[in-house]
């Protein structure tokens, strides 16, 4: 059964094991309500195709005694695991967009050591988003990057 709301086409396979954000009414046509996206309520999923969003071995950024490949782990399937959000679709990131909205801006992470992978992640994240030649390591700086007039920035000190 195909029925059209407002703009866009849904079609309905089995009415029983339809989505939790789809509603009949009594004639029949599907409604899409708007629900608030709660990220934090939904499950890890494993997808063998889906590709690192970057490789760790060649980012600059990642120490090697906190990379498990680095450190000579031979299997690479935990990193096919994604977070499924309940009830709605949480978009892939995009280093591009992220890098095009900060403009000249720096972002500073503060914390320990798990905020210093987050760090990590985020700077390679966005390094793989654009040519190399666009990104500095800066050597005078254990924790800062400058990738594309962005400063990304990481301070533990308290």
């Amino acid at each position: 059964m195909t029925t059209t709301t407002s703009s866009s086409n849904l079609t309905i396979i089995n009415p029983i094991d339809k989505p939790s954000n789809v509603t009949f009414n009594s004639t029949e046509k599907a409604e899409t309500q708007k629900a608030e996206c709660d990220m934090f309520h939904g499950r890890w999923v494993y997808n063998a195709e889906q590709k690192p969003s970057y490789d760790a071995m060649t980012c600059p950024f990642i120490e090697k005694s906190l990379s498990c490949q680095k450190n000579g782990r031979p299997d690479f399937e935990y990193e096919n695991w994604r977070w499924e959000a309940r009830d709605c679709d949480i978009p892939l990131f995009d280093g591009k967009d992220m890098l095009k909205r900060l403009g000249n801006k720096r972002v500073i992470i503060v914390g320990d050591s798990i905020n210093k992978n987050m760090w990590e992640s985020l700077a390679c994240l966005l390094y793989t988003s654009i040519p190399s030649s666009r990104a500095e390591i800066v050597q005078n700086s254990a924790y800062k990057a400058l990738i594309a007039k962005v400063t990304i920035i990481m301070s533990t000190e308290q």
